[in-house]
C-alpha cells in the first residue's frame, strides 16, 4: 500500500478497492468506535436523498433486498421512504432470521415502522415476473422504482441462479421502472468493473464515502448510469492512515494551473522533440503541437537536416533544429545531439521518439540521451519505447530517472513487459504495478480509463473513454503535452497526470464538436487550450 502523498492531493478523489472499504468500514468501528447501525444509517439517508432528487412521492417503490449488508442498507432506505410517503415493498431473498448486526436491526427498526416485507421464492424471478406471494404481484409489477439492494461491492461472480434471474428481471424492468442501485449495481465486481456474467444496468447509483476502483472503470459505465458518490461519515484520520491504492483524477473545476500575466516565455518551459523519419514526419510535429497548445514558451524538433523543411510544415511557431544533411538518424552526428540536450536550460523536458523509427541509428541515439549524465525531464514514447523492450533490465531500464515519464500503449506495454497485448488489457493495473516495479520513471498506461503509475505512489484512473481519441497521432500530442507540464516544474507524476486529464477533457470537448467522429491529432492538440477544468 502506498505510503507516500507525494502529488497534489486536489486533484485527486479517493478510489478504494472494495478491500480497502472494507477496512475503513472496519477502523472507522474499531478505532473511532463508530457504531455500524449509524454507517448504515447514513449510507441510507443519503441514499434517500438521492433518490427524492431522482423521484417523488407518489410513485411505488420496490425494494429488492439481499441478505447482506447491503440488504440492510436497503431495510433502512425503505423505512426513509415509507416516512416521507412514498408506497414501499420490500421483497427479500433470505429468511429475515439470517439476518446478522446491523442489517438484522435495521430491518426488525423497518418492520415496526410499518414498512411491508415480502420472501422471494428461491427461484428469485422467471418468464412471469418476481416469485412472491400473490398479493403483492400487482404491486411488484406496476413500481415506478426499483431499488437494487441486492449484492454489494464484494461480490465477485459468477452469479448464481437466484440473484441471476433477478438481474434479469431488473434489466427486462427498466424500460417502465427506474433501476436504483445501492453503492454497486448487482453482479458488477467493485474491482473490475466486469459484470458476472451478466449486472443490473442501473438508471443511477449511489455509492457510498467513495466510488469503488471498478465503478470508475469505463467498462462499468453501462451499470452504473449516473453515479453519485455520498458521504457516511468515515472520518478523514481513517483515509489518511489506511490510504486508497487508486485515485481518480477529479480535479476541482477553476483549478487547472494558470499562468502569470508577468509571465516571459521562457518562464513558460522549453521542450526540444526529438523525432521523425522519412515515414513519419508529422508525428514529431504533433507532439511539438501538443506542447505549444499546452502552455510551453518555446518548442523545438531536432531531426536529420534533410527533414527539417517536412516536419516545420506550415507551422511557424515549431522551430526545427536540423541535425546533419541526410534522412535518417544514422547520418545524424550523434555527439551535436547529445550536446543540446545537456545546453538545454532549467525549464525545460525533452520528448524523444514519435516517428524516431527503429534503425540502428534510432536505437544509438536512445541509447546515448538515456545515458546522459546531465539532461532535463525525459518523456519516452512510441520508438522511443522499443529498444528497451528489446534489451529487458538492461542499462536502458537503469538510465531512467523518476523525474522521466513513459507513454506506453497496450501493444507498446506488452513489448515492454514480454508479453502480448491481450494480457495487458486482462489486467490493466497489474500490467502498470509491473512496469512501476520495475523502473524509477512515471508511466502512463494508453487507453480506455488511462492509467498513471510510478513507484511508491497510487494508480491514478482518468475517468476518458472517448472515440475520439482514438485516431493516429494521438498519442504524439499526448507526449508534448507531458512534455510541457514537466517543463513547467510538475514532478513526472503530476505532469503525467495533468496531461491525461488534459488530453481526455480534449477528447470530450471534440465528441461535442464531432459527434460522427472525424477528428484528427491535430485537432485534439488545438482542442487543449480548451480543454479547461
Amino acid at each position: 500500500m502506498p505510503a507516500t502523498t507525494a502529488y497534489d492531493p486536489s486533484f485527486f478523489s479517493a478510489l478504494p478497492t472494495p478491500a480497502e472499504m472494507a477496512l475503513w468500514d472496519r477502523a472507522a468501528m474499531r478505532d473511532f468506535r463508530i457504531p455500524e447501525f449509524a454507517l448504515m444509517e447514513n449510507a441510507s439517508r443519503e441514499a434517500f436523498h438521492v433518490l427524492r432528487s431522482l423521484s417523488n412521492p407518489r410513485q411505488t417503490v420496490l425494494v429488492l433486498m439481499g441478505g447482506g449488508n447491503n440488504g440492510g442498507d436497503g431495510a433502512a432506505l425503505a423505512r426513509h421512504l415509507r416516512d416521507a410517503g412514498y408506497a414501499v415493498l420490500v421483497c427479500h431473498t433470505s429468511p429475515l432470521s439470517r439476518l446478522r448486526g446491523a442489517a438484522k436491526a435495521h430491518c426488525e427498526l423497518a418492520r415496526r415502522c410499518g414498512v411491508p416485507f415480502a420472501r422471494l421464492d428461491q427461484t428469485g424471478a422467471d418468464e412471469k415476473g418476481l416469485r412472491i406471494p400473490y398479493a403483492h404481484h400487482a404491486f411488484a409489477a406496476n413500481a415506478a422504482v426499483i431499488v437494487d439492494a441486492l449484492l454489494g461491492t464484494g461480490f465477485k461472480g459468477p452469479l448464481r441462479q437466484r440473484e441471476l434471474a433477478l438481474v434479469r428481471y431488473c434489466n427486462n424492468a427498466a424500460a417502465r421502472s427506474f433501476v436504483f442501485s445501492l453503492d454497486i449495481p448487482s453482479g458488477l465486481d467493485g474491482l473490475t468493473g466486469e459484470p458476472g456474467p451478466e449486472a443490473i444496468r442501473a438508471h443511477a447509483a449511489v455509492t457510498f464515502e467513495a466510488a469503488k476502483t471498478g465503478l470508475c472503470l469505463p467498462q462499468a459505465k453501462a451499470y452504473t448510469g449516473t453515479l453519485h458518490v455520498r458521504p457516511i461519515g468515515i472520518p478523514l484520520a481513517v483515509r489518511e492512515t489506511h490510504p486508497p491504492s487508486f485515485l481518480l483524477m477529479d480535479p476541482a473545476p477553476g483549478s487547472r494551473p494558470k499562468a502569470s500575466p508577468l509571465q516571459h516565455k521562457g518562464d513558460a518551459g522549453r521542450v526540444l522533440v526529438i523525432g521523425g523519419s522519412e515515414a513519419y514526419t508529422g508525428a514529431p510535429q504533433l507532439a511539438a503541437l501538443g506542447a505549444l497548445h499546452a502552455g510551453a514558451g518555446l518548442v523545438s524538433v531536432a531531426c536529420p537536416g534533410g527533414l527539417a523543411a517536412s516536419i516545420r510544415g506550415a507551422q511557424p511557431e515549431i522551430m526545427a533544429l536540423p541535425l546533419g544533411s541526410g534522412l535518417q538518424w544514422s547520418d545524424v552526428p550523434l555527439p551535436e545531439l547529445l550536446r543540446a540536450v545537456e545546453e538545454l536550460p532549467g525549464k525545460s523536458a525533452v520528448v524523444l521518439g514519435p516517428g524516431l523509427g527503429r534503425g540502428k541509428g534510432a536505437e544509438a541515439l536512445v541509447r546515448g540521451v538515456l545515458g546522459l549524465a546531465k539532461r532535463p525531464p525525459l518523456v519516452l514514447d512510441a520508438d522511443g519505447l522499443f529498444p528497451l523492450g528489446q534489451d529487458p533490465g538492461s542499462s536502458l531500464w537503469n538510465g531512467l530517472r523518476e523525474t522521466d515519464i513513459l507513454t506506453p500503449h497496450p501493444g507498446e506495454a506488452g513489448h515492454l513487459l514480454g508479453v502480448d497485448t491481450g494480457r495487458v488489457q486482462a489486467d490493466r493495473p497489474a500490467a502498470l504495478r509491473a512496469l512501476t516495479e520495475r523502473l524509477a520513471a512515471a508511466v502512463v498506461l494508453k487507453g480506455s480509463g488511462t492509467l498513471v503509475g510510478q513507484r511508491g505512489k497510487p494508480c491514478a484512473l482518468a475517468p476518458f473513454a472517448s472515440a475520439a481519441l482514438a485516431v493516429g497521432g494521438s498519442g504524439d500530442v499526448l507526449s508534448g503535452i507531458c512534455a510541457a507540464y514537466a517543463a513547467k516544474g510538475h514532478s513526472a507524476f503530476m505532469a503525467a497526470c495533468l496531461a491525461v486529464y488534459t488530453h481526455g477533457k480534449a477528447g470530450k470537448i471534440l465528441e461535442n464538436d464531432h459527434p460522427h467522429q472525424g477528428a484528427l491529432a491535430g485537432d485534439i492538440a488545438r482542442a487543449v487550450t480548451r480543454a479547461a477544468w
